[in-house]
């Protein structure tokens, strides 16, 4: 970590300035340079290294049924007609985003939202 100044009147830079992914023995690692302000309004730099990261268990039967549904109603959502996708914005729009006790800001993660509870409009 570092504190960092930048030049010309910059402030507040967030988010990834730099990524390099490259491969060893097979396994895709990644590096990045992430930028943030502290609550205290310092700007900082950390390296993150994804290799630290790695999954140490292997995936789930729950899991890839979980990505299954998930994709599924992914698709179902890129086939519903512009009708329908008004439909839900109106029902979200009356709600102001609100479903199962959240707040959605937009209407594709409102429908998905609905989709998983099996509670189509």
């Amino acid at each position: 970590m570092a504190t960092c100044e930048f030049a010309g009147g910059v402030k507040n830079v967030r988010g990834t300035i730099c990524r390099t992914v490259y491969y060893m023995d097979g396994v895709k690692h990644t590096k990045s340079i992430v930028a943030k302000v502290t609550s205290s309004g310092k700007q900082k730099l950390y390296i993150r290294d994804s290799s630290a990261s790695q999954r140490s268990t292997p995936v789930t039967a729950g899991e890839i049924e979980r990505r299954k549904k998930f994709a599924d109603i992914c698709r179902t959502f890129a086939n519903l007609s512009e009708d329908q996708k008004k439909a839900y914005a109106l029902a979200m729009k009356k709600t102001r985003g609100k479903y199962n006790g959240k707040v959605y800001v937009s209407v594709r993660g409102y429908v998905i939202a609905r989709l998983y509870n099996n509670d189509p409009i």
